[in-house]
């Protein structure tokens, strides 16, 4: 890579979500000869697991990024392990499979009803040519709309480990990074992210650097992206691992759509044929959901993909001659999945203690397009 510098821009920090100290505690640390570039107005509005791909690629790039080892089902695990592997190349059933928009609002509605859910996390993202993978867990809690939740992660940017921890309380969202001789606190003040989206109208697209957390979860993950992509074409019945599932793909709706390229939008609203790569490098083209189909835990979401159509060439996977395979951007996995009715409401609720807390609400507002 030799002297490489990253710089980013207004262009490429288009909508993303407000986690961004990692970025800014490792902008002033050399790491060999690569240095991440950042200032203030830039780093805002990155993501923490936008920050982290920037951090790989300021690290030593002859260290390995190791893979998580893939878990073992342990005791009590209600849901059989899915193994890591592309569903895309499995082999699907003739039958054709039920509408696939009216599939992923039922699974919304599922995951609403669940009182009490815990599962293993697994993220990969593949941005800026470099990958980085993390693992952790997630929990929610409550009978009604507005989970308690807990989401931890790990994460390895070079030959360091990091780790992401977000607790929703139901009234705030906090937010603790740890990394390498430095932790900072922030939190979201979820009552104003719920004022500002009823006096929208319209549920906020589905960030996928981390925005889901802050809008409710993983059943607001799931509601998001049905309301923000069309499920048009017939789901596929598959199979992963001993799990199985419906595969369904998402593309944007016009009017979803014409928010990110508005040079473009009278031709969207039109009808017409958008040219997708004009969208900011981080945003996908379309998406693709696996969903459980069997009656333990209906239409669980297994594997959310984010999927981004490159150049020739240039994709991932087999195509036609000239034509790239989408490519992920991110890839989020949840796998031992487990009704868990001995949660303890205890704990998800935060106690910072006398440490320093910045509040992100503002730029979180922002960054949905929320608040000027």
């Amino acid at each position: 890579m030799g002297k490489f510098r990253v710089l980013a821009n207004a262009a490429t920090i288009e909508m993303l979500s407000s986690l961004t100290a990692l970025v800014a505690a490792l902008a002033r640390v050399r790491m060999g000869k690569f240095r991440v570039l950042a200032n203030a107005a830039t780093i805002e509005m990155l993501s923490s697991l936008t920050a982290l791909i920037l951090l790989a690629i300021a690290a030593d790039s002859g260290v390995a990024q190791p893979r998580p080892a893939q878990p073992t089902a342990g005791p009590g695990v209600n849901v059989p392990l899915i193994n890591y592997v592309d569903v895309s190349g499995a082999t699907a059933a003739a039958a054709p499979g039920p509408d696939g928009q009216q599939l992923m609002a039922q699974a919304a509605r599922e995951l609403f009803q669940q009182p009490a859910l815990e599962a293993k996390i697994r993220q990969r993202i593949d941005l800026f040519g470099h990958q980085l993978v993390g693992s952790g867990s997630y929990q929610q809690l409550g009978d009604g709309p507005e989970k308690l939740l807990r989401l931890e992660l790990k994460l390895q940017v070079g030959n360091q480990i990091t780790s992401l921890q977000q607790v929703s309380d139901g009234r705030f969202l906090w937010i603790r990074r740890d990394l390498p001789g430095q932790t900072s606190l922030s939190r979201i003040d979820l009552k104003q992210v719920r004022d500002a989206i009823r006096a929208s109208g319209q549920t906020p697209a589905p960030d996928p650097g981390g925005n889901w957390m802050a809008l409710g979860g993983l059943p607001r993950l799931l509601q998001g992206l049905n309301e923000n992509f069309l499920f048009n074409s017939p789901p596929r019945a598959d199979q992963v691992g001993q799990v199985p599932v419906w595969v369904l793909r998402g593309q944007w709706r016009a009017e979803r759509l014409a928010a990110p390229l508005p040079n473009q939008r009278a031709d969207i609203l039109a009808g017409r044929p958008p040219r997708l790569e004009e969208l900011p490098p981080r945003l996908p083209d379309s998406v693709m959901i696996t969903l459980g189909r069997d009656d333990v835990l209906p239409l669980f979401p297994y594997r959310i993909e984010y999927l981004r159509q490159d150049g020739a060439g240039q994709g991932s996977g087999a195509g036609p001659p000239g034509i790239a395979s989408p490519r992920s951007l991110v890839t989020m996995e949840l796998f031992e999945v487990r009704r868990r009715a001995d949660l303890d409401p205890r704990q998800f609720d935060y106690k910072p203690g006398d440490q320093e807390v910045a509040d992100h609400t503002e730029s979180y507002l922002k960054s949905l397009g929320l608040k000027p």
